[in-house]
């Protein structure tokens, strides 16, 4: 291919493109796979936030149940259902801590100004054209 037969994407988007702005802005131009692998890491931070909530109301509910009941022989014996709330438990316990853990350390990750700021630094910046509006002298 020629060099004329090429898209030039910078004079294709400014030939195209309307802006109305009354203020100066950013527009990052970039790839779709470079946003979805961003949105994708943020969202994880994201759900880790919540996902302490199932584990530990489980917890509190198996505790409780352990603290509240006696346990009688229905289909095995009294000393298994104990056994089996014991070990549950024991898990809940576990995946709790996992999620609590994972949530804490993402606490300060995962918000739009962290995809923003994550899709900056993935961006090539373009410079400005030279112009009176750029201070470029006129």
């Amino acid at each position: 291919m020629n060099g004329q037969s090429q898209i030039q994407i910078v004079d294709e988007f400014t030939r195209k493109l309307v802006v109305h702005s009354a203020i100066a802005g950013e527009v990052i131009l970039i790839t779709m796979d470079k946003v979805e692998l961003s949105l994708m890491k943020n969202r994880d931070c994201l759900t880790a936030k919540g996902e302490w909530v199932t584990p530990t109301v489980l917890l509190v509910t198996i505790v409780t149940t352990l603290g509240a009941t006696v346990f009688r022989d229905f289909l095995v014996s009294a000393a298994t259902w104990q056994a089996v709330y014991l070990v549950a438990g024991a898990f809940a316990l576990v995946w709790s801590c996992r999620s609590i853990w994972k949530a804490w350390r993402g606490r300060n990750r995962g918000s739009i100004g962290d995809i923003l700021e994550d899709l900056r630094k993935q961006a090539n910046p373009i410079a400005p054209p030279p112009g009176p509006e750029h201070g470029a002298p006129a």
